[in-house]
């Protein structure tokens, strides 16, 4: 048993060497809010189009605060002894890595390159009127991007904002404070975008609507406040009188259903053709039906569910504000940004009225888009991980 052991050893060890040597590596994917969250559509998507191989570390998607707070123990409780032999951690969010790395240090892994990937960040999630932010979990991202070698930021818009309210943040704080640290954190970070799950050719775009179709307008976020769900009922609701249209609600619901969200269903009756969760094949099919998405968010770091329904032919209206703005830039593309709500529902009449007034728009739209798919963002991670082992990975391997 021991001699077979030593055998099965000795040939992972040499699969991972030649492996190396063409700067393919093994890398610990730390993911503590995981389950069916965006953070593992962006693990799964990375993980299929990567050169490189990936052992998962991960929890499930649940009291999203807490995993911050308290799931470096759960980690560590499942970490593997396989783990050990990973070239770097790519660790998100989600994650407090100096608790983990303290959890782990009598193991190898304390010695291997981190690379931290802010999908998100506590500093700047916006909050209730009523809330009050808990400064522990901002703390804990600063803690984790000081234990991180590097750290990649999924906008620029989350990066800069992460950075000009961090000084002022770390201020507040009792001593001892932590201002030294701000300028390097600063050096070592960088933006790499989310890659999209896209098909390989472009959907064309409806161009026409057969019979007495009415356009679709689509809402795929999620129905949460800071998406600012409200404002969506709003433009809505002045536009019903205007123009005969259809709604199709794709983003997932809370299974309490919001009093307005109920009375919004009442409100549209059969405009509505679908409310809630549905199949993958089932969302690309209603993307591939509609005509506009807008959206009225209070925040966004990305937007990956405006950029899919731009990918599908769908004509956004956005506020030109969070990362909207470099995602779909502005100076090219000035008739997807409204200023307020009477702006939104005019632009929003105007492409409702005559469908094929935007198609020329969406098309190129959809090329903007598809820069942001995996085959094209997926090698931009890969030489990102090889930089930081190359020039890191020796201290690990000393």
């Amino acid at each position: 048993m021991t001699q077979g052991w030593n055998l099965w050893m000795l040939c992972c060890s040499r699969g991972v060497r030649s492996g190396r040597e063409r700067g393919l590596m093994n890398v610990l994917l730390v993911s503590p809010y995981h389950g069916r969250s965006s953070h593992a559509a962006w693990a799964d998507g990375y993980r299929r189009f990567s050169k490189h191989t990936f052992t998962p570390l991960s929890l499930p998607d649940r009291s999203w605060a807490w995993r911050l707070r308290g799931g470096a123990v759960g980690l560590a409780d499942v970490v593997e002894p396989e783990c050990s032999s990973c070239d770097l951690i790519l660790a998100t969010s989600m994650t407090d890595v100096a608790g983990l790395m303290g959890l782990l240090r009598h193991t190898p892994l304390v010695q291997k390159p981190v690379v931290l990937y802010m999908h998100e960040n506590q500093l700047t999630y916006p909050i209730r009127k009523e809330g009050k932010r808990d400064r522990q979990l901002p703390w804990l991202q600063f803690s984790s991007m000081i234990c991180a070698d590097e750290v990649w930021f999924n906008s620029e818009h989350n990066r800069r904002a992460w950075f000009e309210t961090l000084p002022g943040f770390l201020e507040g704080l009792p001593e001892p404070r932590a201002l030294g640290h701000v300028e390097g954190l600063r050096k070592k970070s960088k933006v790499m975008p989310v890659g999209l799950d896209l098909p390989d050719e472009r959907p064309m775009p409806r161009s026409e609507l057969e019979g007495d179709e009415a356009p679709i307008v689509v809402w795929n976020q999620r129905w949460d406040w800071d998406k600012n769900p409200e404002g969506f009922v709003e433009a809505i609701e002045a536009l019903l009188p205007l123009v005969d249209f259809r709604v199709v609600l794709l983003g997932p619901i809370p299974k309490r259903e919001p009093p307005v969200l109920q009375a919004f269903k009442e409100t549209l009756g059969s405009r509505l053709l679908h409310a809630g969760w549905c199949s993958k094949p089932e969302y690309l099919e209603w993307l591939n039906r509609a005509t506009l998405t807008f959206s009225t968010a209070r925040h966004e770091f990305f937007g990956i569910s405006i950029l899919e329904a731009v990918a599908h032919g769908v004509h956004p209206l956005l506020p030109k504000a969070l990362a909207y703005p470099e995602l779909i830039p502005a100076e090219r593309f000035p008739g997807c940004y409204y200023t307020d709500v009477e702006d939104l529902v005019g632009r929003a009449l105007a492409l409702l009225r005559e469908p094929r007034g935007g198609l020329r728009a969406r098309e190129e739209l959809q090329e903007v888009a598809y820069q942001y798919r995996w085959g094209v963002v997926a090698p931009r991670y890969d030489e990102g991980l090889s930089e930081v082992y190359g020039s890191l990975g020796k201290l690990s391997r000393s």
